[in-house]
């Protein structure tokens, strides 16, 4: 039951990241909505591509995916069909190509439309770090970007590939793989995540701990969750209180709260206590920076230096100081990326800037 949970958890967190827009770019678009239909606007909320397609993916590597006619494929800035819209699916380019489904059955085509992997594997996984997860049937294995198998299609749950290696479960236990399939960490723990600045969580008789690359314990199995490492630090869990530790297992934040998120732009959302209604974020001192009522399973991460916070069952934005720079009106919004953050109230979807404009309300 355990394996099928993190399964699911993996597909669906595979399905975020597709529709995430990480990147800084240089004169982004964004995603605009009118009459229903969607187009992309500039920062300034000027329509350059007319709104015209049943859906649309922020761009990704100088593309965007888009339906049209039932089909999707994949524009340039300019609205030309790169990739002519022939896909029953797709999903925007990772690392120079983009996965699609075909009757059922999915492949990958590179930036000039060209097919490279023919459409043959149950479902795929985005590149990352040059290799894929595939599925045949129920079992996952790996392919490089050449289509051949790395990793045969033999396991029940992987990870993708993460600084070079990557996690899978051996029937009971899980270890290591690196890109050429040998297993370089061997298959002796109960759980097994990703890398993330050099140590991976680990699981050992229900606790918690970390390993470097070449699978040496650096911070014992002894706590009962734990979280990746993000800007020098791991959320741990220890007799229900939540606290955080450095790459050396030192306490640097003491364990003081109901939960806690990973850090980034140096801030961190906490719950402070086990009941709804009492969430914010502190700093990397462990300084509280904000504490309110919030909606600790709605907030979101810092990104350019706003957060999304929720209170009531709406939306709103703070800065770092824990002001707010939008207070909580929005049915729904997204983390600030290139200097706008989506948001949606009533039927309506729309961009907020940094001083709190709302910009691109066609409707």
């Amino acid at each position: 039951m355990r394996s099928l949970f993190r399964l699911f958890m993996s597909f669906t967190i595979f399905l975020s990241i597709a529709f995430a827009q990480e990147i800084i770019e240089e004169n982004p678009l964004f995603v605009a909505v009118k009459d229903s239909l969607y187009g992309y606007m500039d920062g300034n909320g000027k329509m350059v591509i007319e709104a015209k397609y049943a859906m649309a993916m922020q761009f990704k590597e100088g593309l965007a995916m888009v339906k049209t006619n039932d089909k999707y494929g994949f524009i340039n800035k300019t609205d030309v069909f790169v990739v002519e819209p022939k896909f029953d699916w797709a999903y925007n380019f990772s690392e120079g190509i983009a996965r699609f489904q075909i009757n059922g059955k999915w492949g990958f085509v590179d930036s000039t439309g060209k097919i490279v992997i023919e459409p043959q594997y149950d479902w795929a996984a985005d590149f990352s770090d040059g290799m894929a997860v595939v599925r045949v049937g129920d079992r996952s294995g790996y392919i490089n970007k050449k289509g051949k198998m790395i990793i045969e299609p033999k396991y029940i749950f992987v990870k993708g590939f993460s600084e070079g290696l990557a996690s899978v479960e051996f029937d009971t236990t899980y270890g290591y793989f690196d890109k050429t399939g040998k297993v370089v960490i061997e298959p002796i723990y109960d759980y097994a995540g990703d890398f993330s600045e050099g140590l991976a969580q680990i699981e050992l008789e229900n606790k918690y701990g970390f390993i470097d690359k070449k699978g040496k314990i650096v911070i014992e199995a002894q706590y009962d969750a734990v979280g990746d490492f993000s800007e020098g630090l791991a959320m741990f869990r220890k007799d229900n209180l939540c606290g955080y530790i450095d790459k050396k297992g030192k306490v640097v934040i003491d364990p003081l709260f109901a939960s806690g998120s990973e850090f980034t732009e140096g801030m961190a959302l906490i719950n402070f206590w086990s009941t709804k209604g009492s969430a914010g974020y502190i700093n990397r001192r462990g300084k509280t920076i904000c504490i309110t009522i919030l909606d600790y399973g709605s907030c979101g991460k810092f990104s350019e230096g706003f957060a999304k916070v929720c209170f009531g069952g709406m939306y709103g934005y703070i800065d770092t100081t824990g002001n707010y720079l939008v207070g909580p009106q929005f049915n729904w919004g997204a983390d600030f990326s290139n200097g706008l953050a989506r948001v949606r109230s009533g039927d309506t979807i729309y961009y907020v800037d940094k001083t709190g404009k709302s910009i691109g309300k066609f409707e």
